[in-house]
């Protein structure tokens, strides 16, 4: 039996309807977290044992909860198919936040489950069957590999297709009676919210790097910098000025990839990231879940950046968790 849930906002970007399997999303910044400027689909249901949870969520894609020994949670096609956030999401060994088991409700496991009652849960999806064969294939490659070069390589994709974004949180859950290792999920109440482009973080600015005449070399950009000075905006973009000093330490709070971001000199002309007059390299990001949030990038000609080595600042850094501000999802 299917048990359908009411829906409490379903405007969405009227782009959902495009029937080939892909969304056609005009790319825009800013809104607030974690959606930006997407409005996400709400939704609530309730749901036992002996019944199965789907609700469509757009682009021909439906959220889907199925009690088994632990409750599974899902976006696959809604005219059936692989479940699309199945090899997009961590851990890769042990339970992901997509498995809901009965001891993550036990009075005693309160502290240590990855997400309770009146707790959300989030998790990442693809958009299409090749994005979800392309991912799984580099997971796989990136684990069983039969070389150490494969291996890099295909982590280094992983992830790269990933689109869409969903939370759970269970509201009410009844367990069975009996002994605490063989209690199940008899029923739940909960609420949830996904949006085709929660993953590519949309809220969080791009920047336009302004870099000063002359200047090559490492940059190193530190953000979320508590009592540090924000960077001034232009529209829904940071200006981050590059000088005589290759390090920028604010407060603001910075993309965690390198979407959206130009390349300038002071009096506009572009820096090329890629081809033949190619001047930015090296792109790198820190650990901004954690106590590291910087971009790294290299500025200057090919031969340049092969000569440089590393980043001299990265190479045995001392992060300072407390000077970190948190950013709550």
């Amino acid at each position: 039996m299917s048990v359908r849930a009411s829906i409490l906002s379903v405007a969405i970007c009227a782009a959902l309807a495009i029937p080939s399997g892909r969304v056609a999303f005009a790319q825009s910044f800013g809104g607030s977290p974690p959606w930006g400027p997407e409005k996400p689909i709400l939704i609530r249901g309730e749901l036992r044992q002996g019944q199965t949870f789907e609700y469509p969520i757009g682009n021909g894609l439906s959220l889907t909860l199925t009690p088994n020994d632990e409750w599974e949670l899902g976006v696959a096609p809604s005219s059936g198919g692989d479940d699309y956030s199945g090899c997009v999401n961590e851990p890769v060994y042990g339970p992901k936040a997509s498995e809901i088991m009965a001891w993550h409700f036990q009075p005693k496991n309160a502290q240590i489950t990855p997400g309770g009652v009146g707790q959300k849960r989030w998790f990442d999806f693809v958009l299409s069957s090749e994005d979800n064969t392309t991912e799984c294939n580099n997971l796989d490659i990136g684990l069983h590999g039969r070389t150490e070069r494969e291996k890099e390589s295909a982590l280094s994709e992983w992830g790269t297709h990933v689109s869409g974004r969903c939370w759970f949180r269970p509201v009410s859950v009844k367990l069975s009676d009996g002994p605490l290792n063989q209690q199940v999920i008899e029923s739940m109440k909960f609420e949830a919210e996904c949006a085709l482009h929660g993953a590519l973080e949309l809220w969080r600015l791009p920047a336009t790097y302004v870099i000063a005449d002359g200047f090559t070399g490492w940059v190193t950009v530190y953000y979320r910098q508590k009592g540090q000075p924000e960077l001034p905006r232009r529209s829904d973009r940071y200006l981050v000025e590059i000088g005589k000093l290759a390090a920028v330490y604010t407060s603001s709070d910075l993309r965690e990839d390198s979407r959206g971001a130009k390349y300038a000199s002071k009096d506009g002309n572009g820096y090329a990231t890629h081809g033949h007059d190619q001047m930015i390299w090296g792109w790198e990001v820190g650990d901004a879940e954690s106590c590291s949030p910087y971009q790294s990038f290299f500025v200057g000609t090919g031969e340049q950046y092969r000569k440089s080595g590393p980043n001299p600042v990265l190479e045995n850094p001392e992060w300072d968790c407390s000077k970190v501000m948190r950013v709550e999802r």
